[in-house]
């Protein structure tokens, strides 16, 4: 059986509009990521926090495995949702979340987000 990673499932009804959660993402990249920031991925990683790192890697990876910044591509192919920055309108980047990464956010989604840029949070 294919590992599946950790979901989230609704133990209760929700009415239409009732915000489940409001998150501030572990991390974002641009999309797609430079070259240049590929290459300097171990050392980006090991200067995030030791908690939010653990997060990041505890995240469902569905492609290849493989050396470090594979597994990361993979985590971010697998959970990232596009956003958009104020200060960058047209380039898009991704924003990987602990918790908002494991809800549906397929192409047939089950849950609606909103990203907000301007406080930075996904809800």
């Amino acid at each position: 059986m294919l590992r599946k990673g950790l979901g989230l499932r609704a133990r209760q009804t929700f009415h239409r509009g009732a915000i489940l959660v409001r998150e501030r993402p572990l991390l974002t990249v641009m999309d797609p990521l430079p070259l240049q920031v590929a290459a300097d991925l171990p050392n980006i990683l090991q200067a995030m926090d030791a908690e939010r790192t653990l997060a990041l890697g505890q995240l469902q990876n569905c492609k290849a495995q493989g050396d470090h910044a594979t597994n990361f591509f993979g985590i971010a192919e697998t959970n990232a949702f596009g956003i958009e920055w104020p200060f960058d309108k047209g380039e898009m980047h991704r924003a990987i979340f602990e918790v908002l990464s494991r809800v549906n956010h397929s192409c047939a989604p089950n849950a609606i987000v909103d990203w907000d840029q301007y406080v930075v949070l996904l809800v």
